[in-house]
């Protein structure tokens, strides 16, 4: 009931948070002197012209030179229709000062981390923009035991959160193991829209978390496409593997392990651009949705084209667009995903997964081995 009425609260902040938005373009050298002169004929009208003389500080160049231009300006002042006037203009300038100052938009922040790093640094624009709830989703990972404990509190954030959760504004940023991101984006959905925060690259002066913007100025990269091996193209195999590389390369011969038989379909999709390696390509809102629905469509017709019943991921990319690409992939046009996390320092380079669907935390791992395909 409580959470009902919250949200129907929500609901209602939205008309403020657009008044509060056109209060924010006034801007202050205008509305501050239409205040102090609004003030001094609130002082003429209800206390007397003589009042006003003996409030110095209060008096200002911007009133006298208009009661110079009009001198029967004083006289109306002192009459009703103007101190109903002033009232109200009173309240109106009143109201847009306090929702410069003090309105915030209420939201969520879903702060995940499962590699122990410090996500409290928010831009402090957006501290002035929005009240957060933070949702902390945090698991140090520091090894391969505390894999299902991470899946487990992740999965119990989510239950909370769609329970109790009331605003509709949701931001989210993380540092997290790949296949973790997108499992939970893969749960959240596709209906849920969602507000992301990242960081700038290094070189810049700022390490604040902040929003993506809308868009970037800037050319379209170009794609280095393999959307189906030549070498495998005739292949009776039911399974693929999907290969989407934007921040570094993801070479062949480390997703071996996965194929070992080379027998699998790969849709391979990486940025052709060296320039653009090492830090996040997807700069943008724009960006993400462009590309990730252009690779979406492609995974789409494949799985139905060639019968896919399995999907291995692999993902070299920011988190926003691999939290983005698993909340679109949540319809029932894909089949089973598993996602792995890369790991430099393993001899299979990717070890072990998360199958995306299984609700089941110990079921949902997945370990590679070495000698034969994941096919089980």
């Amino acid at each position: 009931m409580l959470n009902n009425l919250l949200i129907a609260f929500d609901r209602n902040l939205k008309n403020l948070d657009a008044v509060h938005k056109r209060c924010k373009k006034f801007s202050p050298k205008v509305l501050g002197p239409i205040t102090v002169f609004d003030i001094c004929c609130s002082v003429v009208s209800f206390l007397g012209v003589d009042k006003l003389e003996d409030i110095k500080v209060l008096k200002t160049v911007y009133y006298d030179t208009f009661v110079a231009l009009c001198p029967s300006f004083v006289d109306f002042l002192l009459t009703p229709k103007a101190k109903l006037f002033l009232i109200l203009a009173a309240i109106v300038l009143s109201g847009i000062w306090l929702l410069r100052l003090f309105f915030r938009y209420p939201a969520l922040l879903i702060s995940h981390s499962t590699m122990g790093h410090n996500l409290n640094d928010i831009a402090e624009n957006l501290q002035k923009e929005f009240y957060f709830k933070r949702q902390q989703i945090e698991c140090r990972i520091k090894n391969t035991s505390d894999i299902e404990n991470a899946i487990k509190i992740q999965d119990d954030a989510l239950i909370s959160l769609e329970k109790n959760n009331w605003r509709a504004t949701i931001f989210y940023y993380g540092v997290c193991h790949t296949p973790l991101i997108f499992r939970l984006g893969y749960q959240m959905g596709q209906t849920r829209k969602m507000r992301f925060l990242h960081r700038l690259r290094p070189t810049e002066n700022s390490q604040e978390f902040d929003e993506l913007p809308p868009y970037v100025e800037g050319k379209a990269a170009i794609f280095k496409s393999d959307a189906i091996s030549e070498e495998n193209y005739n292949t009776s195999s039911h399974e693929m593997i999907v290969a989407i590389g934007t921040t570094y390369e993801i070479k062949k011969e480390d997703f071996a392990i996965l194929d070992p038989d080379n027998n699998l379909y790969t849709y391979i999709m990486q940025v052709d651009d060296r320039t653009s390696m090492g830090y996040d390509f997807f700069n943008s809102y724009q960006k993400i949705v462009s590309y990730a629905d252009r690779f979406i469509d492609d995974i789409r017709r494949i799985c139905k084209e060639r019968n896919i019943s399995k999907i291995h991921m692999v993902l070299s990319t920011s988190v926003p667009f691999t939290f983005y690409l698993a909340q679109q992939m949540h319809t029932n046009q894909f089949p089973e995903i598993i996602v792995y996390h890369y790991d430099l320092s393993d001899e299979r380079k990717y070890p072990w997964g998360i199958r995306i669907k299984c609700p089941n935390a110990r079921e949902a791992m997945i370990w590679t081995k070495a000698q034969s395909a994941i096919s089980s």
